[in-house]
């Protein structure tokens, strides 16, 4: 599930661009954020891209539009969500959040 959001990032990016991943444990669970400065999700698409076969950008960057709604089912599967946070402007990139919990069998809030 990492490996397919920060093989997102590096997709949707400018060559050479950084992603930036940080973790952080909160209240029995922890936070990891995705963060890349690449083309960003329209606002309109920040839900749709967790369907399957859902994608922001169409079939340009490759890909079947499948990696996003197995991550959320893995991270569902662990009692934890997903989202993602975005602009919507070019440069201006993406965040992907995944709270899970600590420990299994508590859901994180």
């Amino acid at each position: 599930m990492f490996t397919n959001l920060v093989s997102n990032a590096l997709r949707y990016s400018p060559e050479g661009g950084r992603i930036r991943l940080a973790a952080r444990e909160d209240a029995g669970r922890v936070h990891v954020e995705v963060v890349d400065h690449g083309l960003g999700i329209p606002g309109e698409k920040l839900e749709d891209i967790f369907e399957r076969f859902g994608r922001a950008h169409g079939i340009s960057y490759g890909g079947l539009g499948l990696g996003l709604s197995i991550a959320r089912g893995i991270v569902e599967r662990h009692g934890g969500r997903i989202w993602a946070e975005s602009p919507g402007s070019q440069g201006m990139g993406s965040t992907f959040h995944v709270v899970l919990p600590v420990e299994p069998g508590k859901p994180a809030p």
